[in-house]
């Protein structure tokens, strides 16, 4: 039986008081490999920094590896994906806003 490493169950999420990507649902299998393409500007990277807690999700749900999916990352520890995500920005020279800073106090 395999369990999946990724749930998202209609995800929104965006920055400041933008909502960029809404209704996102996807299922990902463990040992898959998937890609996500679009067009610029249609919110590809605003998804995966939902995904790793680097932007909060405004409604919706995310899982990883049949966790409960009941805790957004936004509510959780930002943990290693975060960080990875902010290093990658760092190197582009990409800053993120302090309002989105993973790690203040402001994730209400």
């Amino acid at each position: 039986m395999t369990t999946d490493a990724l749930r998202l169950e209609g995800v929104a999420a965006g920055y400041g008081d933008a909502i960029v990507v809404s209704g996102v649902s996807l299922t990902v299998p463990e040992r898959a490999v998937v890609t996500v393409l679009g067009a610029n500007g249609v919110g590809k990277t605003t998804l995966m920094r939902a995904i790793s807690g680097v932007y909060r999700v405004a409604s919706g749900t995310i899982g990883f590896a049949g966790a409960d999916p009941g805790v957004s990352p936004s509510e959780a520890d930002p943990g290693p994906l975060a960080r990875l995500q902010l290093l990658l920005d760092a190197q582009l020279g990409k800053p993120v806003p302090p309002s989105d800073d993973p790690w203040t106090d402001d994730h209400a």
